[in-house]
């Protein structure tokens, strides 16, 4: 039995738990403590048919949520505000449900206390205006969703919000009515990239800095629209056409085609199938073999993949918004 006593805005109630639910880290119930990051407490109002659900954190006995649920306690069943908490007991969010779906005014805050995003929610989906804050409780941004945004163009992707205005670190707004310039920085003072806005949305060149002032990339859009870009690895260009560039094998399909032919099909009793597999492309290019999700495989033929992953040569990385970044590649293999 756990006694827990909890102050509310109506005053201190103390909270009788008989039955407490362990969870773990994945939020799945367990029945050994030991295994558990959470429990939680569920009072029914049986007037509704809801359940009033609180859970805590294990480690420090202190509230992470408080909601509502109708009948049994799913997402779906979620109705109302949901208040959930940091371990210091500071608010990190506030969401409203409706049948399970987020219907409202959202609040996400910074662990100090201080909001970070305050948005609202229309049948699950984004809505009307997003104010952004710093950590100090200065205003950052405010966008404004955009109805004619096309989310099948992956050119037109910065024109899912308009930026309507922004602060630059002192506090300084250098964007006001969708027209000004944006810039951000390191930690350590330098400029990490810069852009113009005209109207809402990026009008110009993007260019994109290192820690160490050099130049990473440089982007061309026009009314939010991307055109094209350039980045510079290792003082060599490497022209990108979209913002989401899958990795590239040297060569291209045709020569990982040949590669793969050249150094399967060695084991025998293979039976005749093709082979899912998914491998991790490093930002560095590095191919590691990841896990197989399609094929019945013998041990040789186990092997004979994760070698085969393993002579691969660099790639050429995937690139998202002008940087190389970490990504998987599924990779399919006739027996």
């Amino acid at each position: 039995m756990f006694i827990l006593l909890i102050s509310f805005s109506a005053g201190a109630q103390e909270l009788v738990i008989t039955d407490t639910i362990f969870l773990d880290a994945d939020w799945n119930v367990t029945q050994n403590r030991a295994d558990a990051t959470y429990y939680r407490g569920v009072w029914p109002n049986s007037a509704d048919s809801t359940l009033l659900v609180h859970d805590f954190y294990l480690e420090t006995f202190t509230i992470q949520m408080i909601g509502v649920y109708k009948n049994k306690v799913k997402p779906m069943n979620q109705i109302g505000e949901f208040r959930y908490f940091y371990k210091n007991g500071n608010l990190r969010a506030l969401y409203n449900y409706k049948n399970g779906i987020m219907n409202g005014s959202s609040t996400l805050f910074y662990e100090n206390g201080n909001k970070e995003i305050v948005r609202k929610f229309k049948n699950g989906k984004l809505t009307d205006t997003l104010y952004y804050y710093t950590m100090d409780g200065n205003p950052k941004e405010i966008r404004l969703i955009n109805p004619d945004y096309d989310s099948e163009n992956s050119a037109e992707a910065e024109k899912e919000y308009k930026l309507i205005a922004f602060w630059n670190n002192e506090h300084v707004k250098t964007i006001d009515n969708g027209t000004g310039i944006k810039t951000e920085y390191y930690e350590n003072g330098n400029k990490r990239y810069s852009i113009e806005y005209v109207d809402g949305f990026p009008h110009g060149e993007w260019i994109q800095y290192n820690e160490n002032k050099k130049i990473i990339s440089k982007m061309t859009f026009k009314h939010g629209k991307f055109i094209s870009g350039l980045m510079y690895p290792k003082r060599k260009k490497d022209i990108f056409a979209s913002l989401y560039r899958e990795p590239r094998f040297p060569g291209g399909v045709k020569a990982l085609d040949d590669f793969v032919s050249k150094n399967t099909d060695k084991c025998r009793d293979s039976i005749p199938q093709e082979i899912t597999l998914i491998i991790h492309i490093s930002e560095e290019g590095d191919a590691e073999y990841d896990q197989i999700i399609t094929g019945d495989i013998n041990n040789c033929q186990y092997e004979e993949l994760v070698e085969l992953v393993k002579k691969m040569p660099k790639w050429t990385p995937a690139v998202r918004y002008g940087r190389y970044v970490e990504s998987s590649y599924v990779l399919r293999v006739k027996y």
